[in-house]
């Protein structure tokens, strides 16, 4: 894949559609892992789209091509976090369960490293891509993009609500400067939590689906056998 994408960097298309192989993987509980510490140590290679593309796109003059390449540019860092954060801390790759389990072992000190992370991944997702889904609905090449990012949203959040409930329930045995700490973290989690609650509403949610539409399959899909319509009035003929 790497290789591919070097040789077609200019093209925005290829670049987000390695960009989302990789994003897939990163979200998958088999392959996370072993695909985020490659990726940690490939990272200087994953680079934003910057030549005029296959598609007519010229990605450094047109305000067209400058949208794109600003978002293969971000898009690129928030993998880079992405892998960084599940080699440091996991979690993300993990079941709803596991994860509960695993923020449970965590002490406190680490927890709220875990929770800034987390929170930190929160606020890039809303600031960089959140204003675009209107733009990026528009391209089919974005439809797993967007998706994707959707999923990340609500497993990060899920990552911080644990991180904060678990907090809660140590205050008895934290010292004065823990408490402190998980006092901000707190407040910050309010606004997490507003954070979140705008980015499934307008106009993130709305711009996503278009994009489950083009993703999903047709009723038909599902049918056991598809014949032409073609094939059908030659059949009805001879009868």
């Amino acid at each position: 894949i790497f290789g591919r994408y070097r040789s077609n960097v200019g093209s925005w298309v290829c670049t987000m559609k390695v960009y989302t192989i990789f994003h897939v993987a990163l979200q998958d509980l088999e392959t996370a892992d072993e695909v985020a510490a490659e990726l940690r140590a490939k990272d200087s290679q994953l680079l934003p789209c910057t030549n005029v593309s296959s598609e007519g796109i010229d990605c450094n003059c047109n305000l067209e091509g400058k949208r794109h390449g600003k978002i293969s540019q971000d898009y690129a860092e928030y993998i880079k976090s992405l892998a960084t954060f599940i080699v440091n801390y996991g979690l993300v790759d993990q079941s709803p369960e596991k994860q509960h389990a695993t923020i449970k072992s965590i002490p406190i000190d680490t927890l709220m490293t875990v929770y800034e992370s987390a929170r930190e991944m929160i606020g890039t997702i809303s600031r960089q891509f959140h204003c675009r889904a209107k733009f990026c609905s528009a391209y089919r090449v974005y439809a797993n993009f967007l998706k994707l990012l959707y999923i990340d949203l609500m497993r990060l959040y899920r990552i911080c609500y644990f991180s904060i409930t678990q907090g809660y329930s140590q205050l008895h045995s934290m010292n004065l400067n823990q408490t402190l700490n998980f006092s901000f973290a707190y407040k910050s989690f309010v606004s997490v939590t507003e954070e979140v609650k705008k980015s499934v509403e307008e106009p993130m949610y709305s711009a996503l689906i278009p994009c489950l539409l083009y993703t999903s399959p047709s009723p038909r899909d599902r049918q056991k056998s598809r014949m032409p319509s073609s094939a059908c009035k030659k059949k009805k003929k001879k009868k």
